[in-house]
């Protein structure tokens, strides 16, 4: 399956330091200083989409999937202090002052425990990131394998992931709690409010699908199709497609830019002009709504009329919206077509004469209903109509 013009997100690996020494000291409780955010993360080049409302670049607040919510965001360094370690956990909104694991309002911990979501507060930043080998701090290995850490791309550290709120409004809570000094991996004991700092965001609940419809034929040759794709809920992420006798790759005016909700259009060529062709798309928006759809591209067909003759041709798409009538080395007097029961009618066609007419939208029926009978008053030369 192919990927249509997808703008590419780089991945930054995240830096996994050695675990610190374990440690039963208990630190000296400090006073929890500063403030922390979310944002996306400034250095992928379609941040400014991920947001959904607020400034991507200094405290977003709505975005429009889980994956694009990161920490350590704000007009500046945030300047937490102390410098130290810290956990971070997402929270159900409605009982936000538990943020330790096993809690119920506890988000992460669905997926892995806080010693995968430890970080380095250097300065007032995010400057590394912990992560855990132990099997048993991973919940849910087949959605994040054991000894996956979380994506840092310095000073941003990636949120996700983390379970769906309960909250109707998409309401989800961050908080950044303090564990210790540097060196401290493990909590003394659960913590509490106080050492802790949070921040409020929201993810834009989309339960609609993405849109696919045929907009344009062009009759060519070559014949071709424009297909209209949108999402005005998340935004897409990806258009796939797969294909035959069609030119490879579809083209469009712009790239797709993920969680765009601008209408996207991809246009299909056919490649030989006497053979249907296939093309299907697969289209995902950023909240993992799919929609599938088959514009098609079928054959042309000639039907050849000699003298005075009628022909019914059945199964027109109607997406074949052009007729061409080529007379032959014959004056022809009248050629009638009716669509649907619809007439259009051809007078005093001179020799070799060729005439193009669009058959009216209107006429059509959805699909491959429709019929189209060609009828040729009188004569003894030949008269070819295609539809294409």
């Amino acid at each position: 399956m192919r990927k249509l013009l997808i703008a590419a997100v780089p991945i930054v690996l995240a830096l996994v330091l050695a675990p610190f020494a374990q440690s039963g000291h208990v630190p000296t409780t400090p006073s929890i200083t500063g403030a922390v955010y979310t944002t996306v993360d400034t250095h992928d080049p379609n941040f400014a989409t991920e947001c959904h409302n607020g400034n991507p670049a200094v405290n977003c607040n709505q975005y429009i999937a889980k994956q694009y919510v990161y920490l350590n965001g704000g007009p500046g360094h945030n300047q937490l202090s102390p410098d130290g370690v810290y956990f971070y956990a997402v929270l159900d909104p409605r009982q936000q002052s538990d943020p330790n694991d096993g809690s119920p309002e506890n988000l992460s911990d669905d997926y892995d425990c806080y010693q995968n979501r430890e970080i380095q507060i250097t300065g007032g930043e995010v400057s590394a990131i912990y992560s855990s080998t132990d099997p048993a701090c991973f919940h849910n290995p087949a959605a994040q394998p054991v000894g996956t850490p979380h994506v840092f791309d310095s000073p941003f550290v990636q949120l996700y992931p983390y379970a769906d709120t309960p909250n109707p409004g998409g309401v989800y809570i961050m908080a950044v709690c303090y564990v210790g000094p540097t060196g401290t991996r493990i909590l003394p004991a659960p913590v509490t409010p106080s050492l802790c700092k949070y921040d409020a965001f929201k993810i834009i609940k989309d339960d609609t699908p993405p849109t696919c419809k045929l907009i344009t034929t062009t009759a060519g040759p070559p014949k071709s199709i424009t297909v209209a794709v949108e999402d005005s809920g998340a935004g897409l992420e990806d258009v796939s497609y797969t294909s035959s006798n069609v030119v490879d790759p579809l083209t469009s005016p712009s790239p797709l830019m993920i969680g765009m909700t601008d209408t996207f259009y991809v246009t299909a060529t056919k490649i030989d002009q006497t053979k249907g062709a296939h093309l299907s798309l697969t289209i995902t928006d950023v909240a993992g709504n799919k929609t599938v759809c088959d514009p098609i591209l079928p054959a042309r067909r000639l039907i050849r009329l000699t003298g005075a003759a009628t022909k019914v041709v059945s199964g027109v798409d109607a997406s074949q919206t052009s007729l061409q009538i080529r007379n032959g080395a014959r004056p022809t007097a009248q050629v009638a077509i009716r669509v649907n029961g619809h007439v259009l009618k051809l007078r005093n066609l001179k020799p070799f004469e060729v005439r193009n007419h669009p058959i009216d939208q209107a006429w059509l029926l959805p699909g491959g209903r429709n019929k189209i009978i060609i009828s040729r008053v009188a004569g003894r030369g030949t008269v070819v109509v295609t539809i294409g």
